[in-house]
């Protein structure tokens, strides 16, 4: 009888041992599987903020007739970026937007990025237009769905940029 209990202190103490290996191991990798799940997340976001600073945009421009301005910045080649906390603040202070858009990142590789082009400056377009982008994408698959494709008088701003939007 003594036998048995021996057996079965040790066969438990063996069950506890593998599962405790086997917990350290899913702890290991818990921070592999969140990095990258947090990329993959954070290109989503990146999409849906970008829609929704166009349809500001858009809305802004609808009831307007004209683009909200942007701050261009020389260092950047005339675009206004999310990196200096003033991104789109005309559509924040005209309550098209509830706070100043930014990346998910927002850092030199990482951020937002948009420029109105005036009437004639890319090919024949008779009237002002804006773009819209996202410098990167973290995750290498990229996100799915519509890739923001745009291109005019024989630029494509996606060879600049990995999501572009534009319009009006």
């Amino acid at each position: 009888m003594e036998r048995n209990k021996q057996r079965r202190h040790g066969a438990a103490q063996a069950v506890i041992g593998l599962l405790g290996i086997g917990l350290a191991f899913l702890i290991a990798a818990v921070p592999q599987i969140q990095a990258a799940g947090s990329a993959t997340s954070r290109d989503q976001a990146r999409v849906s903020s970008l829609y929704r600073i166009h349809h500001a945009i858009t809305s802004f421009h609808k009831d307007h007739g004209e683009l909200p301005w942007h701050i261009p910045d020389p260092m950047l080649g005339g675009w206004e970026s999310s990196l200096d906390g003033k991104f789109l603040m005309e559509l924040v202070q005209a309550g098209y937007l509830t706070s100043v858009p930014e990346d998910p990142v927002n850092d030199d590789q990482f951020h937002f990025r948009f420029c109105v082009y005036g009437e004639g400056s890319w090919g024949q377009n008779e009237r002002p237009f804006f773009v819209l982008a996202a410098t990167a994408f973290e995750d290498p698959a990229k996100p799915s769905g519509p890739k923001g494709l745009f291109q005019r008088g024989g630029r494509s701003w996606n060879d600049e940029f990995d999501f572009v939007l534009s319009g009006p």
